[in-house]
């Protein structure tokens, strides 16, 4: 009977682990959400609940880091390309390499 219980246990701790696992996905696509909503001005700042901003708040936080990787990765290149064309400007450029 223990061992049918311990079986019973387990099987609810994994049926609670995937219940967490999904209300987190639900609330990262209620944010992501939010977020495009409130971006595109078709909600006010006022409709919102606090955790709905302090996930909001967060959000944009990871945007921002996005945005400056990309600036960052941006930059990189174009002045890999401006070096590669310093190397390359006593020589004429007729389109092949």
């Amino acid at each position: 009977m223990v061992k049918h219980e311990d079986f019973l246990q387990s099987v609810l701790n994994t049926k609670e682990g995937k219940i967490n696992q999904l209300e987190k996905i639900v609330e990262k696509k209620e944010t992501e959400y939010n977020f495009n909503h409130f971006v595109e001005a078709r909600k006010i700042f006022d409709e919102l609940e606090v955790r709905e901003i302090r996930a909001l708040i967060n959000l944009f936080a990871v945007k921002r880091a996005q945005l400056n990787e990309r600036a960052k990765q941006l930059n990189e290149n174009v002045e890999t390309e401006i070096d590669s064309n310093d190397y390359n400007d006593g020589e004429e450029n007729d389109g092949h390499l």
